[in-house]
């Protein structure tokens, strides 16, 4: 992607709890999101991350531990 010209991903990872994404069914784990936008940014490629807050069992906490990966 990077050699056609892509130059920023924007992903929609919602959130960086593991229960949290489980709850919504995103198929996703920390871990995955972690490797995925490792793997982005040594391509040579800006990622952009959506995160989305006030979700079923969010707290201070899980917001927080979002904002920190941001």
């Amino acid at each position: 992607m990077k050699k056609a010209g892509c130059t920023f991903i924007n992903y929609g990872i919602e959130s960086m709890n593991d229960l949290i994404l489980k709850n919504m069914k995103k198929g996703l784990t920390t871990e995955l999101i972690i490797k995925g936008v490792e793997a982005t940014v040594k391509s040579g490629i800006s990622p952009g991350l959506n995160i989305i807050f006030g979700n079923i069992g969010e707290n201070k906490e899980t917001l927080n531990k979002g904002l920190s990966f941001y």
